[in-house]
């Protein structure tokens, strides 16, 4: 029994262990580099000065980011928001026809 239970067990982490090299390898080192080379003033090839938050503040204190901000809330507001209600009057009135 404990044996079988083992089989199995590394069946299934072998099945799994390509898909968390490649999710690590794609997904998770560039996203912990972009964060590291957010606090740096690095150009676009080669290292760059650590700045801290500094680049934070400059782009909290930029009109255009808060107006781009707006925008997207906007932009938000005016499309996610209806398109998820009409999508739920759908499903509701498909429910009710078919007596789901």
């Amino acid at each position: 029994m404990i044996e079988n239970r083992r089989k199995k067990s590394l069946i299934a982490l072998s099945m799994v262990t390509p898909f968390i090299v490649v999710f690590a390898t794609f997904f998770l080192y560039p996203l912990i580099e972009m964060v590291r080379m957010s606090f740096t003033d690095a150009p676009l090839i080669g290292d760059g000065n650590w700045v801290g938050f500094a680049n934070y503040a400059k782009l909290l204190s930029d009109r255009l980011f808060i107006t781009s901000l707006k925008n997207n809330g906007y932009f938000v507001l005016l499309t996610v928001v209806p398109t998820t209600v009409i999508a739920l009057m759908i499903a509701l009135a498909v429910s009710r026809l078919s007596g789901v």
